[in-house]
This record gives C-alpha cells, structure tokens and sequence, in this order.
C-alpha cells in the first residue's frame, strides 16, 4: 500500500514528456494555404455557375 502513492507521481511526470509541443503548430495551416485551398474550391463552382447563366440566357439547355 505504501507503493502505491510513490509509483503514482512517477508514471504522471513520465507521461508529461510525451505530450508533443510542437502539435499546434502542425494542425494550424498556413494563411496562405487556406487562401489557395478556398480559391481552388470556389473558382470552379463559379464557373459552372456562370456557364450555366450563359447556357440558359441563349437558351442552349433548350435544345
């Protein structure tokens, strides 16, 4: 029983050097990053979008 609560305090300040630092660092991007991420997602929708206003302005869907 007196092993017990000596044992405790090792295996807590044991398990305290594995905790990575640097992990905050790695999960945010970059700000660019998320610029070029965006661009890459929106730019095609709005393309679609905008052939699809031209397509049926002449009336091509029509056909």
């Amino acid at each position: 029983m007196e092993k017990l609560p000596s044992d405790l305090p090792e295996k807590i300040s044991s398990l305290e050097p594995t905790i990575p630092t640097e992990e905050p660092r790695l999960i945010r991007p970059s700000s660019g990053r998320i610029w070029f991420m965006a661009i890459m997602f929106f730019l095609p929708l709005l393309i679609m979008i905008i052939f699809a206003i031209i397509f049926i302005s002449f009336g091509l869907g029509n056909r």
